[in-house]
């Protein structure tokens, strides 16, 4: 799957709002981007799962799309997306970079305050384990759907070019950010 013409959607979100940019980067892995699409999500809603689907279904680049990777496991806060959904809707697989170790501690005390707190917390569960991979001088995580894990590291490592964050989901947070503040921001 890692071949020179393979075109990966980095999906990352600008900053909340009520309504959340969401950016996606159709990047060629020999580093050149071949188009851009975007779409909105609701802030803490349910919508990001159907929006990310839609969005690659509706695209004239849908076809040409051989992997979908995401900057964490929701956007907009805490409107999770099932990737489980997204690969079998869409047949592409997908891989969600996670820059530090989730604290589900955390994680699972800030979606208590949502009156659906198990089926978020369970969509969360149901992306499955979490790896580890070293890019660059240190280390990311990931989750993986429909991808085998040593592809998708392979494919992680060959987008690592300027950071350890690879770049669809580098180039697509600089963009989102910069759409929804006016200017991107912080380095990732």
């Amino acid at each position: 799957m890692v071949k020179e013409g393979i075109r990966i959607l980095g999906l990352d979100d600008g900053y909340l709002g009520k309504r959340v940019i969401v950016v996606g980067v159709i990047y060629k892995i020999t580093g050149r981007i071949d188009g851009l699409i975007s779409f909105y999500v609701k802030r803490d809603g349910k919508d990001s799962t159907n929006a990310i689907i839609n969005a690659i279904l509706g695209s004239r680049f849908g076809k040409t799309i051989n992997v979908i990777m995401t900057n964490g496991i929701s956007f907009g806060g805490f409107n999770v997306f099932d990737i489980t959904e997204i690969y079998k809707k869409t047949g592409k697989p997908v891989i969600v970079i996670i820059s530090k170790k989730p604290n589900f501690e955390k994680i699972k005390k800030a979606l208590r305050k949502f009156e659906d707190f198990e089926e978020r917390w369970n969509i969360i569960k149901k992306a499955g384990e979490i790896h580890r991979v070293r890019t660059k001088d240190s280390y990311i995580y990931y989750q993986i759907c429909g991808i085998k894990k040593g592809e998708a590291e392979k494919i992680i490592k060959k987008c690592c070019r300027e950071s350890k964050i690879p770049e669809p989901v580098r180039i697509a947070h600089i963009i989102a950010s910069g759409i929804s503040l006016g200017e991107s921001t912080k380095k990732i």
